[in-house]
């Protein structure tokens, strides 16, 4: 038998899960892009993965067993959180837009942007990390997801020049601290 401290360290089945997390990712705004309410459940899916990791990465820090999880966590959980923003503001833009809730589907839209333009960030983090598997390097591919990104993009787009310019009525915010009028 080898002696465990001579065992070479392998970030293959680390990388295996995570590129399993990008292709899921990859399926999930395929679904985005064809509008079907199902890309909710997909990105949700994606992101209790990652913090199921994050949480198995912490149990298993605390009894001393320290692995590259922990940072993958760290680069993949904001991308699955705005990954699942990115999913639920669509649906919730569609049902406004075809309710004539016209300012409630700008606020959608406007996270939507907000949530893509994060996600561009958050593939350049992933892009950087180099995992290792037995020396050889293993890193992320992201082409395919920067490619939908940027068709995601032109559906949003599309989205903003079906909205009226000009609402009518009196639109009233409220918080919980102050009315706004």
């Amino acid at each position: 038998y080898a002696t465990y401290s001579e065992a070479k360290q392998s970030d293959r089945g680390i990388y295996d899960f995570f590129s399993a997390i990008l292709k899921d990712s990859e399926s999930c705004l395929k679904s985005f892009l064809n509008q079907d309410p199902n890309a909710v459940n997909i990105s949700n899916n994606i992101l209790k993965r990652v913090l199921l990791a994050e949480s198995e990465a912490y149990f298993y820090a605390k009894k001393g067993v320290n692995s590259n999880v922990s940072y993958l966590v760290r680069a993949f959980k904001p991308f699955a959180i705005h990954l699942a923003d990115l999913t639920y503001f669509q649906q919730k833009f569609l049902m406004e837009f075809n309710s004539s809730n016209y300012t409630v589907a700008r606020s959608s839209l406007d996270r939507m942007n907000y949530d893509l333009m994060e996600m561009k960030t958050d593939i350049k983090k992933i892009e950087s990390v180099v995992l290792y598997d037995n020396g050889t390097p293993l890193k992320f591919d992201i082409s395919n997801l920067r490619e939908l990104i940027d068709e995601v993009k032109s559906l949003i787009n599309y989205y903003d020049k079906q909205l009226p310019k000009n609402y009518s009525g009196i639109f009233v915010c409220v918080s919980k601290r102050k009315v706004f009028v």
